[in-house]
């Protein structure tokens, strides 16, 4: 629990939101900052540039009322959790208003001190629980980066968006070359090794607005936000890949090497839809395998 809980009151009557700053003021062992919305146009403007641990909010205000109060506050509360207060006694409401997406809720004649205290710490506690496992279930176990369905979201998402306002992205499809060799020299627990260092590599190499995932195996994906120009979008996936294919210390003591085979797509140049552009990138990814085993046995031959 932080030392200072930020809390935004989203309240339109007066009595009310004095009788909410005068139970957070008699509270001794905890310290609060409050800022004060009287509706959900404000709640908009406030949440711009302050971010509240916690969003209190009424269910009826000027300019909404009910469980869409709570819809709506959702969506724009940059993920704060939200403890409803509520002028009735009915335990309908509230559970329509957790149903709609709060953590929890309270009437307000229950808003006193101590009850008030232990339903904002428990609505922080639940949202960070329910993070955590959002966090988990979006999350690669063995390499910290998303997973094949965290990414898909992601990817389904910058495409709409894309489309939307006429915007673009690139698509980096990785597959690491020599990497079954490793697995079956030195065995899966050195895969396992490489998979992470891999990771590691690519999380370091990245931009804020890159996103990385992994899909499986050894092959791994990189969305290039705003990346439009196939020059661009090479250079920046070149960064990667010599990261990615410098020597690997295993914890043995040992150094291995992988290479990298690289397929790009670019939005909306070949394709508009998640699928199209996957399919692009894999196609793409598959023809540099093939290219760089041609070369390796030209090589060997020579």
């Amino acid at each position: 629990m932080p030392a200072t809980i930020k809390i935004l009151s989203v309240e339109d009557d007066d009595d009310d939101a004095d009788l909410l700053a005068f139970a957070l003021e008699q509270t001794p062992d905890r310290s609060y900052e409050l800022r004060r919305a009287c509706s959900l146009a404000q709640m908009h403007g406030i949440l711009a540039s302050f971010r509240p641990d916690i969003v209190l909010l009424d269910l009826n205000l000027p300019d909404s009322r009910g469980l869409d109060t709570v819809r709506s506050a959702v969506l724009a509360s940059h993920d704060a959790p939200i403890l409803v207060l509520t002028g009735s006694m009915d335990d309908e409401t509230g559970i329509g208003a957790v149903e709609a997406g709060a953590q929890d809720f309270l009437p307000k004649p229950e808003m006193m001190t101590p009850i008030l205290k232990r339903a904002i710490d428990f609505a922080i506690q639940r949202k960070s629980i329910v993070r955590a496992a959002e966090l988990r279930a979006a999350t690669d176990a063995l390499t910290g980066l998303s997973n094949r369905a965290a990414f898909s979201r992601a990817l389904d998402q910058a495409a709409a968006h894309a489309n939307r306002h006429a915007a673009g992205f690139a698509l980096a499809f990785i597959d690491l070359d020599g990497f079954k060799q490793i697995n079956d020299t030195y065995g899966h627990a050195a895969g396992d090794e490489v998979l992470a260092a891999v990771a590691k590599r690519a999380r370091s190499m990245a931009r804020s607005s890159d996103h990385i995932g992994r899909l499986g195996g050894d092959e791994f994906v990189i969305l290039f936000d705003g990346v439009v120009v196939e020059d661009h979008a090479r250079r920046a996936a070149a960064r990667y890949a010599a990261a990615i294919e410098e020597p690997i210390r295993l914890s043995s003591g040992m150094d291995v090497r992988v290479g990298v085979s690289l397929g790009l797509a670019l939005c909306p140049a070949d394709g508009r839809s998640a699928s199209e552009l996957v399919q692009a990138a894999d196609q793409r990814m598959y023809a540099s395998k093939m290219e760089r085993k041609r070369t390796r046995r030209r090589q060997a031959a020579s």
